[in-house]
């Protein structure tokens, strides 16, 4: 009978620990990260806003957290979030964010912005502004000044690669006065310095430039109409696709352009005759104003190589005009056009008193997934009671979403207990859905 041997503990740890090393694999860090409105990190869904009684900070809110309460996004347990001293201050209202995952953590990018006296020797010269790009190191806390704008920048977007970060500046963010204002990109090291001009379009009309991806080492960005692409240094260009006059939206990912095209409008008027008794009636609410919703516009998403073959795909068609999509990994995830007539609401307010408006559902609550490599859409999820308006990719098969709420009773709640104003009617939710 053979003997079976076992090897010491010590031996049997040490084979397991070389294993599990040699199964681990770094996740590999994205080659650039272009700045949101809104970041997830953990359970914590990023942004900058205002504090009540203290001022535009960096904040967050708990995902799950029904009531959204807003915390200051700074880590010191004993500060007292005071504008002077807090490394969270902002001070610059709608300042776009990004995280980037580092070896060693996640650094968030935000702005600070400052007013200062051109002379202190001299107030009736009169205050100028400059904003700092800062970066917090989320698990100290501590911040650096990557670079500093001579001007405002509370919604300027940012791309960041690995070495640079890019801005799409015009001469008024630079202090620049021009009769004629430009528009470009210029970049800074993330290891801090002063800024350096990379194109040098004069008219913002007719060639302003507005960086839009980083990959295999080429920049693209939009001159114009024109899409373009260039090396790392910008010294020579490439014309990708023309005439983007009417595209505003595009993703490039992994060779391809991605872009809305062929749109259709489609009438969507409601055959309801409007009553005579209400001094206000809106069949619609959009953004901060109401507008009847006679027609809206559907589209087809394509995608078109970016080698310069001229290579064409149609994707999905019937998505909706008003709503973002979203790339991650090998799908693409996108909202489609389905107008419902959900009901009607009797509310007032200051501003609308006795006012009747119908509320229309754009998108049937729908998200849609189409796989890149099959070419085939699906459901992901139907009726979720809220319009998405915008998608983003939040990690661990999550996407972060926001949207318009459409549901009749959550409405008239949220009517019941706040005073509204007609712009916030159909009021806007972020979720965190799971699609993996």
């Amino acid at each position: 009978m053979k003997r079976i041997v076992c090897p010491p503990l010590a031996a049997l740890l040490f084979a397991l620990l070389l294993l599990l090393c040699s199964c681990a694999k770094d996740e590999p860090l994205p080659e650039c990260v272009m700045s949101a409105e809104r970041v997830v990190y953990g359970n914590r869904i990023y942004s900058v806003q205002s504090v009540e009684g203290k001022g535009v900070f960096l904040t967050y809110t708990e995902i799950g957290d029904e009531e959204q309460t807003v915390y200051v996004g700074c880590v010191d347990p004993l500060c007292s979030h005071d504008k002077n001293e807090c490394a969270a201050f902002s001070n610059a209202p709608g300042s776009r964010i990004a995280l980037v995952p580092q070896k060693k953590g996640f650094i968030l990018y935000f702005f600070r912005t400052e007013n200062f006296l051109r002379n202190p020797d001299d107030p009736s010269r009169g205050y100028g502004r400059r904003s700092d790009l800062l970066a917090m190191d989320m698990k100290t806390g501590k911040c650096s000044v990557v670079t500093s704008i001579p001007d405002m920048a509370g919604g300027l977007s940012y791309l960041l690669t690995d070495t640079h970060v890019y801005f799409t500046l015009n001469s008024l963010n630079m202090g620049i006065e021009s009769d004629v204002q430009s528009v470009n990109i210029w970049r800074a090291p993330l290891t801090g310095g002063e800024l350096e001009q990379c194109t040098f379009g004069e008219d913002a009309m007719t060639d302003g430039y507005r960086i839009e991806h980083y990959e295999d080492g080429v920049f693209y960005y939009r001159r114009g109409e024109t899409l373009c692409r260039t090396d790392d240094e910008f010294a020579s260009e490439e014309i990708v696709m023309e005439r983007l006059n009417n595209l505003w939206s595009i993703t490039i990912r992994d060779g391809w352009v991605y872009y809305t095209d062929e749109r259709e409008v489609v009438s969507v008027a409601p055959d309801e005759p409007k009553p005579e008794n209400y001094a206000h009636v809106y069949d619609y609410m959009i953004g901060e104003y109401p507008e009847a919703l006679d027609a809206a516009n559907i589209c087809t998403l394509k995608r078109t190589k970016v080698d310069g073959s001229g290579t064409t795909e149609a994707l999905t068609s019937g998505i909706s005009t008003r709503a973002d999509w979203c790339i991650v990994g090998s799908t693409l995830y996108c909202v489609p056009a389905r107008f419902e007539l959900r009901g009607s609401i009797e509310w007032s307010a200051p501003a609308s008193p006795n006012s009747l408006s119908y509320i229309w559902s754009e998108t049937g609550g729908d998200l849609w997934a189409t796989d890149l490599e099959t070419g085939k859409t699906r459901a992901v999820f139907s009726d979720l009671g809220y319009d998405i308006q915008s998608i983003t990719d939040a990690g661990n098969g999550r996407l972060l979403v926001s949207g318009k709420v459409y549901g009749i009773d959550d409405i008239k709640r949220h009517i019941e207990a706040e005073e509204i104003w007609s712009s916030e009617l159909r009021y806007t939710v972020w979720k965190l859905l799971d699609v993996e």
